[in-house]
């Protein structure tokens, strides 16, 4: 189910979180279904992997994400998050670091 989601869907974060958690009756089983749709619906945004700067406005990262179907790290973090939230399960954002260059980078 959460495989196969129809397009009109899926520029909504809102409509894709019900659609997506809607026929799933545990928490666990929505938060499977929506990591399942992120991550076979998203695909690593190669040509930006080295890119640092987080945008400030998350909602534009979140909209951007499910325009363009791909992302970094964070567009994937931010649309689960905002995916869960929308379907009443807790979530949270965890800001880390990376290795690039040989040199470690705080991504806040």
């Amino acid at each position: 189910m959460a495989g196969s989601v129809p397009d009109s869907i899926e520029s909504s974060v809102s409509l894709l979180s019900e659609y997506l958690t809607s026929r799933f009756p545990s928490e666990t089983e929505r938060v499977r279904a929506i990591f399942y749709w992120t991550a076979t619906s998203i695909d690593y945004d190669v040509a930006n992997m080295y890119r640092i700067e987080a945008d400030p406005n998350p909602g534009v990262t979140i909209l951007k994400t499910l325009e363009s179907r791909k992302a970094v790290c964070e567009g994937y973090a931010l649309l689960f998050r905002e995916l869960c939230l929308n379907a009443g399960i807790r979530s949270y954002l965890v800001h880390g670091y990376t290795k690039q260059n040989g040199e470690l980078i705080n991504i806040s």
